[in-house]
């Protein structure tokens, strides 16, 4: 009995269907028949696979160009954030082999480049820092943690204007008592070019009032004895003094040096000393102020003059350093008032 469907126009399977009408069937499974009989379910399956296959093969290669389009614009975008936000460099060694080392602060670990490889940087990167193309310093992330910590840590990345920060400036140079010159100051535009180097702004960061202290302490070193290197060499110096006194009314000596070049005849003035000022202003105070400053850099022989204003006190401290130059054998040395 022949199996009845649909017109193939209008069934896709409409071919099959009349080619599988076309042969005998045989409705007793005693009755054998040398034509192979078929399901229609199994002949529906074969269809179906055929069909089936076909499209997996364009859908393999298509599918298998994106993943490689994927992995190439990963690649370019793992390379590109490196040197784009300077998490590394690329340098050749002593042997002339190419490498590629880390600048997230003071890491300064290296891996090998060949053919121009990044792929053991970005691992450090991962692995070492947190740092991924995805997520680190240059995206404003912090590292992963719990739910709570996304939620507080979460902040709109602030924008830059020129406004603000002029705006911001000022209240700096307001609340500090800063003069309006501070704006032309060549350190404060080399401190704010050093910052704009940074890579990321979590690492610009002002120092704690400890740190601060103990590098200024060191940088004081550091200079004061190559000052005393430079006074060693001079014949002879001149000094001019004056007190000052500090809107906290803590009063102190300055003391500054002058000199002039034997080579260039160019004169040279440094300040000696910037000495606080224990007890009253008397003359002997101030004397012994300005001696403890002078010989501390061993210019007791070499005073040739010394220039203060006219007070009172001023005049009778240099009676009490006269006394000191005649005993250190400063036959030379002018003390001198100004009229002011």
């Amino acid at each position: 009995m022949p199996f009845q469907t649909g017109s193939s126009s209008r069934n896709p399977l409409g071919a099959l269907h009349d080619e599988f009408n076309s042969m005998p069937y045989s409705s007793s499974p005693n009755v054998s028949s040398p034509t192979p009989s078929f399901s229609r379910q199994a002949s529906a399956m074969s269809i179906d696979r055929d069909e089936s296959s076909t499209v997996d093969d364009n859908d393999a290669e298509s599918v298998s160009n994106s993943i490689s389009e994927s992995q190439h614009d990963s690649s370019i975008k793992e390379t590109s954030f490196i040197f784009k936000y300077r998490y590394g460099q690329r340098f050749t060694d002593d042997k002339g082999a190419p490498r590629i080392k880390c600048l997230v602060g003071n890491c300064n670990s290296s891996f090998a480049s060949k053919d121009s490889s990044t792929s053991g940087l970005v691992k450090h990167l991962q692995n070492k820092h947190q740092i991924t193309a995805d997520n680190g310093p240059h995206t404003g992330a912090k590292r992963p943690g719990g739910p709570m910590d996304l939620f507080v840590q979460a902040k709109r990345p602030r924008v830059f204007t020129a406004d603000d920060f002029i705006k911001t400036f000022i209240k700096f140079i307001v609340k500090t008592k800063l003069p309006f010159t501070m704006a032309e100051n060549d350190d404060l535009q080399e401190l704010l070019n050093i910052a704009q180097s940074a890579t990321a702004m979590e690492m610009v960061k002002l120092p704690s009032t400890d740190t601060i202290t103990r590098k200024t302490k060191e940088e004081y070193d550091f200079y004061k004895k190559r000052l005393r290197n430079l006074l060693d060499t001079l014949p002879v110096i001149s000094c001019t003094l004056d007190g000052w006194t500090s809107p906290y009314n803590d009063a102190f000596l300055a003391v500054t040096g002058h000199w002039i070049s034997t080579s260039t005849w160019t004169m040279h003035e440094v300040i000696l000393g910037f000495q606080p000022l224990n007890g009253p202003h008397s003359a002997e105070n101030l004397a012994a102020s300005f001696l403890e400053i002078i010989n501390d850099f061993n210019l007791g022989p070499k005073l040739f003059t010394i220039t203060t204003d006219n007070a009172s006190n001023m005049k009778r401290m240099a009676l009490e350093i006269e006394k000191y130059a005649e005993e250190k054998g400063c036959a030379y040395l002018v003390v001198a008032h100004a009229g002011l």
